[in-house]
Order: structure tokens, then C-alpha cells, then sequence
């Protein structure tokens, strides 16, 4: 009977380590969802202001709907991961309650929230790329052109 009750125990470890995981994922993005919130805000702010100059704000329109994609981005990888986190909570769940039964719906959900998870981070990875894009634009007026496309040489 306790050989059995560790078994349950070790093969519920997988998807528990998993939560963990993936609820440090969830933070990081959450982090930087709140971030990108802030920087719309601050940019919707400054073009609501009486001396921002007309070709700052066509450069803040222009930024606008890259950060409103990369924020919508970040969204759904958090959906993606809260969604995989009941999929594991899930696995545990039929896991420890019915152990000889059910394999093909325990790892069904061990699988979707794997699934979910890579969701979540190709979603991420898109809002990194979208972020240098944004970037770019921010710094089109400091840097020019040139120095927006490419980047100076670390050897000169």
C-alpha cells in the first residue's frame, strides 16, 4: 500500500514542477505586460500635451499600434500559460485521485499544457521581436535611419 501511495506521489512530482514553472514564466510576462501598459499610458499622455510637436506625435501614432500587438501578444501567452496551468493542476488532480485509471486523459492534459506552454513562449518570443521594432521607431529621431538598421561596430 505505501509502495503504491509513493508511486502516486513521484508520478504527481512532473506536473507539480511544472506549475511552478510555468507560474514563473506567467511573472516574467506579467512584468513585462505591465510595462508595455506603462509606456502606452506615458506615450498617450505625452501626446495629449499642449508643446508635444506634431512630428513627435506621428511618431507616437506610429509606435501606438506596435505596442498595442506586443501587449495583446503577452496576453494571450498569459492565457496560454493559465490555461496549461489547469492542465497540470489537472493531471495532478486524476493523477492522485485515480491512480489506476485514466492514462490517456492524464496525459492528454500533461501534453496540452506542454502544448500551451510552447504557445506562450513563441507569443513571447513575436513580442520580443515586435519590441525592437518599437524601439527602432523611438529612436528613428536620435539615431537617424543609419543608425536605426544597423547597429555601430563593437571593433571600431
Amino acid at each position: 500500500m505505501q509502495a503504491d501511495l509513493l508511486k502516486v506521489i513521484s508520478a504527481a512530482v512532473t506536473p507539480v514542477v511544472m506549475i511552478s514553472a510555468i507560474a514563473l514564466l506567467n511573472l516574467g510576462i506579467s512584468n513585462r505586460s505591465a510595462g508595455i501598459a506603462h509606456v502606452l499610458r506615458s506615450l498617450a499622455a505625452e501626446y495629449r500635451l499642449q508643446d508635444t510637436s506634431e512630428e513627435r506625435k506621428a511618431n507616437i501614432r506610429t509606435q501606438i499600434p506596435f505596442l498595442l500587438v506586443r501587449f495583446t501578444m503577452s496576453a494571450r501567452a498569459q492565457w496560454a500559460l493559465y490555461t496549461a496551468m489547469v492542465c497540470f493542476v489537472g493531471t495532478v488532480l486524476t493523477i492522485t485521485l485515480d491512480p489506476g485509471a485514466g492514462n490517456n486523459l492524464k496525459l492528454g492534459l500533461f501534453v496540452a499544457g506542454i502544448v500551451l506552454a510552447l504557445v506562450a513562449v513563441i507569443l513571447e518570443s513575436a513580442e520580443i521581436s515586435t519590441a525592437n521594432r518599437t524601439l527602432k521607431i523611438d529612436l528613428v529621431d536620435v539615431l537617424g535611419e543609419v543608425g536605426v538598421t544597423r547597429p555601430p561596430s563593437i571593433n571600431s
